[in-house]
């Protein structure tokens, strides 16, 4: 296994994985997966196409990454060719893309959870709603609203990562806040933070790679690792539906209870119909994705 750590520099980093060393360019999707996943989700506006994208950028960076002359600048290199590949999703869509979801001033509050939950149980109704947030809020500021909370909450690495002063980004994120509604603010940034990619994007990205001739004993190895990825993403896969049909009821007997209160505080007959009209939306929403399960 390489001694390399995550200290290493890019041009290190760039001049192992030219070597065949694989556990380098793990290293490297794992340093830049928030950026460019971040960078192709403001761009898109959904969570899968902009993973898609960003694992696109990552197979294709590794097949020319010997065409990269100034192995220092990886980051702009790897942003350039995201960009490029979201210029070329648009073109292929032949529009900005629609997002399927209700008025925010109808959608149901979310109960706040400290839970992390696994990429794969974000529901695409929760996508669409804080897509319909974000949609709102110019790219210019988006882009720096996205990567803050993905990168938890840290200017500093949101300056490094846009080539930005720190005070430059504490501007736009001031100004992207108040285009932002202050009721779905706290559910933006709760939904982000369970949307940043982890471990099993990183497994696809490096299983998706194309094979580098190699010497068979490291062969055998890269052969040995990813039997091991496949076993481990199958038992995460089982894990999560029972973890998510559990968090359902959970979630379910939390609504009946919050239906009742909402009730108890109306004060108007429409207040009422309003209340009962969004938790049967929500019943309909959650019995929908436990039937699919």
């Amino acid at each position: 296994m390489s001694s390399l750590n995550v200290m290493t520099s890019d041009a290190d980093l760039v001049a192992a994985s030219l070597a065949g060393d694989r556990q380098a360019f793990r290293l490297i999707v794992e340093r830049y997966q928030r950026l460019l996943c971040s960078l192709a989700f403001s761009a898109t506006g959904g969570i899968t196409q902009s993973e898609d994208i960003a694992q696109e950028t990552f197979i294709e960076a590794w097949s020319q990454l010997a065409n990269l002359r100034e192995p220092e600048k990886l980051r702009p290199w790897l942003c350039g060719i995201l960009r490029f590949k979201v210029s070329r999703f648009h073109r292929a869509a032949g529009r900005e893309p629609v997002r399927r979801a209700d008025p925010l001033d109808e959608a149901a509050e979310v109960p706040s959870s400290d839970e992390a939950i696994p990429d794969q149980a974000v529901q695409e109704e929760e996508q669409a709603l804080m897509w319909s947030a974000l949609e709102r809020v110019p790219e210019i500021y988006r882009e720096p609203l996205i990567l803050y909370y993905r990168e938890h909450r840290s200017i500093e690495h949101v300056a490094v990562d846009l080539d930005l002063t720190e005070d430059a980004v504490k501007q736009r994120l001031s100004r992207g806040r108040k285009v932002l509604q202050e009721q779905v603010l706290a559910f933006v940034e709760g939904a982000l933070a369970r949307s940043t990619p982890g471990k099993v994007f990183t497994m696809a990205t490096l299983a998706s790679l194309p094979t580098l001739v190699a010497p068979p004993s490291a062969q055998a190895a890269v052969v040995g690792a990813g039997a091991g990825m496949v076993a481990k993403g199958g038992t995460l896969a089982k894990s999560t539906v029972i973890a998510t049909a559990i968090a359902s009821w959970s979630g379910v007997i939390n609504a009946l209870l919050i239906l009742r209160s909402n009730l108890d505080q109306s004060r108007t007959p429409r207040e009422r119909r309003a209340v009962v009209r969004i938790t049967i939306g929500a019943f309909v929403g959650v019995f929908g994705y436990l039937g699919a399960l």
